[in-house]
């Protein structure tokens, strides 16, 4: 190799800096280097003919630690920026060349020309790995490295997702540990889903085609401002080889019952022309139980549902994009799913007297089928123009999601004694059904100049729901209508919006503001009554970093963020779960908004510590109203709570020995929740988080891996509750076969079964009680086999709805 110093250019000195800082502004962008640095790199990487070498690999290290890597662009150009002045192995690699390593000292802003030597006779492309750490800790972000780790291994999103240190899935739910309900995206792009339904979605992905899993506790502007606890991005695998990769894969998991999954995927590359697909098939069963008690002044009235769930899940992605030229990219992808469900339910309900009699007996049946399908299609353009760093994209997407619920269930009441009552059979049946169609358009740029790096853009983004809700009774052998208990429900948003963001350094400091605006309009239609909402809101955010000593960093982010309502929550139409308990929406509900603050320092990517603060006010809940008297339960969300909540967060990354890597997380939080409903009193409480992944070489070649991950939840409390302490172990075995191109692995999840929830809440001083467990105790093999050329060039993309797809519960 031959390394060539072109020449050093001085830094720029904070003398010379002068400007104001701009308030009205936005941001987007992805922070995906630690930010300790005031050095900049730059070069070209050539061959022995003086020809640019695209496609190579160059990236920084320190011993043990991968600092930043990139591609040479196709004039074989590189560059990294904002590198701390300090000394590093410079490693360079490329097919059909000899791998280069130098030591380079770097104290000022450095160009190189690096001269690549042929390998001849090569039959195997030489290529650099680094083992990413299970979890990253970057400047805005965690992130979690799905593909090194066995939680993503032969499961679907939303398991995977519960097994992530930091995320806590509930009720179809996800969020960030000690904080709300976060945004769930897909590459970018926002689900407009909840509950059940962004469950059944996320259910439908494979966890084998998920490459990473973001954690953004407080994003940029140029992220949509949905989501009031942050967001939450899954990435999936997006890799191109100069050829043909593919696996494919199958797994077992024995829970209760048995589940089956097999699946595979392939890459090709030639040229400009560059093409993913995947395909997952998933059949299983699974038996949640839950057992409620409500109890009333002179009597308890107790139900223990057992359910077992049957459920087909074939899914399927592709990803085609093409360079027209050096500069410009196009590219479309398209992903469905479709589950078929069915469920039997055993549901035994009993009164009993406070003397501890029996009063009487309900025994339900029931039996419970849905349907449903999504499809995402998407296109963009990306063109970089000829100053470096300038560039701007387009991006049009469809995300259409749509599903047939149906339910039946048999009540028979009996006496103490166990005989049938005058009155002691019912039949009932429940019926729903949906349509959502979500169109976008997006156009981002970023443009750079000598000081400033702005980014700016809009969004169109057009919702459509149309569902339809029955509630039946069986009379004389035929089902008729309860009065008022049929209803089609129409709901429709329009938002639109644009951002500005700009950011700079200062010496040791890096400034980023932004502000973004969100005009928004919906209309919802129930029972021929039209409501209608009709608001503009702007959502700032600012972001300060400075570098500090011995690769340490300290951050300062602050902003403003929106959680909308999901569609049904504004749909006053009454879903029975049995003839005593519904669910009804409220087409009054306001959105709420929420301040966030967060203080935090890193220590070379490796500890770090954070102090936060959300904030806010006219939150919404559901509340389980029940009444003296009666054992009807209704359930209704309400905006009712201003909230606060504190967090320190504590995470640390340790490598005591080459064959050990352990993540380790404390959070300790506080919760100070107000309610303006006479019937729910006010709370406060403390928990904590901890938790622990560790993964373990066992021989030297590292072809035997294990992996041992512990967690736990203390008992807290909130206005919408008190919960109990819970936790649990997961422990896995992995080997790797025939140049690893075989894998098998052994996994066991919730080894103790200790992750049940108990949850007890109090509404007009009537105490109801909960305990759930969802058949977590399971134990899984899993075999993969990969073929093709396994030396990758890594070409990633990112598309364009990013921020709708959430809230259609």
């Amino acid at each position: 190799m031959r390394l060539t110093l072109i020449k050093r250019i001085s830094n720029l000195t904070t003398k010379s800096i002068s400007m104001r800082l701009i308030l009205t502004l936005w941001l987007f962008m992805f922070i995906t280097t630690l930010c300790n640095a005031q050095t900049k790199i730059s070069g070209k990487v050539i061959d022995q003919l003086g020809n640019a070498v695209s496609g190579a690999s160059v990236s920084i290290e320190k011993p043990k630690i991968l600092f930043s890597s990139t591609k040479s662009d196709r004039s074989g150009s590189f560059n990294f920026s904002l590198v701390k002045a300090s000394s590093y192995r410079l490693k360079i690699s490329a097919t059909g060349f000899s791998l280069q390593e130098h030591d380079i000292e770097l104290l000022k802003d450095t160009i190189l020309i690096i001269q690549m030597e042929s390998k001849p006779m090569e039959l195997e492309t030489v290529a650099v790995q680094f083992k990413k750490s299970l979890i990253e800790t970057r400047s805005d972000r965690r992130v979690f490295n799905a593909e090194g780790s066995a939680a993503a291994t032969g499961t679907d999103v939303l398991e995977m997702l519960a097994k992530i240190p930091g995320i806590q899935v509930k009720n179809g739910n996800v969020s960030l540990s000690g904080k709300g309900i976060a945004g769930v995206m897909v590459d970018g792009r926002q689900i407009s889903l909840s509950g059940d339904d962004l469950a059944e979605y996320l259910k439908s992905l494979s966890a084998e085609s998920v490459a990473k899993v973001e954690m953004i506790s407080n994003p940029p502007a140029g992220f949509d401002a949905q989501g009031s606890s942050g967001l939450i991005n899954i990435v999936l695998k997006k890799k191109s080889d100069e050829g043909f990769k593919s696996s494919v894969n199958s797994t077992f998991s024995q829970a209760a019952f048995l589940t089956t999954a097999l699946g595979g995927n392939m890459s090709y590359k030639k040229g400009k022309v560059s093409l993913n697909a995947g395909l997952n098939f998933r059949k299983g069963s699974l038996v949640p139980i839950s057992e409620s008690t409500v109890f009333y002044t002179n009597n308890s009235w107790n139900t223990i549902d057992k359910d077992r769930n049957y459920r087909t899940v074939p899914s399927g992605l592709a990803d085609f994009a093409y360079s027209i030229s050096e500069s410009t990219d196009i590219g479309t992808s398209f992903s469905t799913g479709f589950t078929d469900f069915h469920s039997t339910e055993v549901i035994r309900s009993r009164s009993m007297l406070s003397s501890d009699v029996t009063d009487a007996l309900i025994n339900s049946d029931a039996q419970a089928k849905m349907n449903s399908n999504y499809y995402a299609a998407g296109l963009f353009l990306k063109h970089r123009f000829s100053k470096k760093g300038n560039q701007i994209g387009f991006n049009a997407d469809y995300f259409s999601f749509k599903d047939d619920k149906k339910r039946n269930f048999d009540n028979t009441t009996l006496d103490p004694n166990g005989s049938p009552t005058p009155l002691d059979y019912a039949r009932f049946l429940s019926g729903s059904g949906q349509n959502i169609d979500l169109y976008t358009l997006r156009t981002d740029v970023e443009h750079v100049l000598k000081l400033f790096k702005f980014s700016y853009g809009g969004k169109i983004s057009l919702i459509r729901n149309n569902s339809n809700m029955s509630f039946l009774t069986l009379l004389k052998g035929d089902y008729s209508p309860e009065p008022d208990q049929f209803n089609k429900f129409s709901y429709k948003e329009n938002t639109s919006a644009l951002y500005f963001s700009a950011n700079t350094n200062l010496g040791k400091w890096e400034v980023q503001m932004g502000l973004r605006a969100e005009h928004t309009f919906n209309e919802g239609i129930s029972y021929g009554e039209i409501n209608e909402t009709n608001y503009i809101q702007f959502f700032p955010t600012l972001y300060l970093n400075r570098s500090t000593w011995k690769e340490s960093k300290i951050s300062f982010s602050y902003g403003r963020r929106i959680e909308r309502p999901a569609y049904k929550k504004l749909n006053p139409f009454r879903w029975y779960t049995n003839q005593f308990s519904f669910t009804e929406g409220n087409p009054f509900l306001s959105p709420f908004y929420t301040n966030n603050f967060e203080l935090s320092h890193n220590y070379k990517g490796l500890w770090n510590i954070s102090l936060s603060l959300s904030s806010a006010n006219n939150a919404y809940g559901d509340v389980n109203f029940t009444e003296q008297g009666t054992v009807l339960q209704v359930i209704r969300p309400i905006n009712f709570i201003e909230r606060k909540q504190y967090l320190v967060s504590n995470s640390i990354t340790l490598n005591p020995a080459d064959w050990l890597e352990s993540v380790n997380q404390v959070d300790v939080f506080y919760n100070h929740s107000t309610s303006s409903l006479q019937q729910v009193p006010d709370k406060s409480g403390s928990g904590a988080y901890l938790s622990s992944s560790n993964q373990f070489s066992l021989n030297s070649k590292k072809t035997w891996l294990a992996e041992l991950s512990l967690d736990y939840y203390s008992p807290n409390e909130n206005v919408l509750g008190k919960t109990n302490g819970r936790g649990g172990v997961d422990l896995a075995v992995r080997t790797f076969l025939a140049g690893k191109k075989i894998q098998v692995a052994l996994l066991a999840s919730d080894v103790f079964k200790t992750r049940g929830e108990i949850r007890e809440v109090v509404v007009n001083g009537i105490i109801q009680r909960y305990n759930n467990y969802y058949d977590t105790q399971q134990i899984r093999l899993n075999l993969r086999y990969s073929f093709g050329n396994q030396k990758v060039k890594v070409q990633e993309r990112k598309g364009g709805n990013e921020e709708e797809r959430k809230r259609s519960n």
